[in-house]
């Protein structure tokens, strides 16, 4: 799957087209299904979360896109799609922009999460701790 990046994208359309990012090209069709805000308890908002589909390729991306304060910043970003089998894939590392993974999953309901650390170190979670968007092939 993905492998790690230097995560320098500055949009999803971007991240998505990257061969770091999801590696679908740049005239990619590609589906949000689900997106979440990650901030901090404070409410800093570090970024967002997209759990994206690909019908071309039947795979789901998880994107973790870096925004305010954290933007630009290497610092710990994390993405991590889970599948209804029990399979996780992931991308992490200090990176500055985002950080990305896809995965083969038509057939499957997945969830995701992830996490930014500020550039103070205060950590921010977000995603779908639920299995839903179930494709079937």
């Amino acid at each position: 799957m993905a492998a790690p990046s230097t995560a320098s994208a500055h949009t999803i359309d971007q991240a998505v087209a990257a061969s770091d990012g999801c590696a679908w090209g740049d005239d990619a069709e590609y589906l949000t299904l689900h997106s979440d805000l990650i901030q901090t308890s404070a409410g800093e908002i570090l970024g967002t979360g997209f759990l994206l589909w690909s019908g071309t390729f039947q795979e789901n991306c998880v994107v973790t896109l870096k925004a305010g304060a954290a933007h630009g910043v290497s610092t710990w970003t994390e993405a991590q799609l889970h599948t209804e089998d029990g399979s996780t894939w992931g991308d992490a590392g200090a990176f500055g922009h985002y950080a990305a993974v896809y995965a083969p999953t038509g057939g499957q309901c997945v969830a995701y999460t992830v996490v930014i650390t500020s550039p103070s170190g205060e950590e921010a979670t977000g995603g779908r701790p639920e299995f839903a968007n179930c494709s079937r092939l």
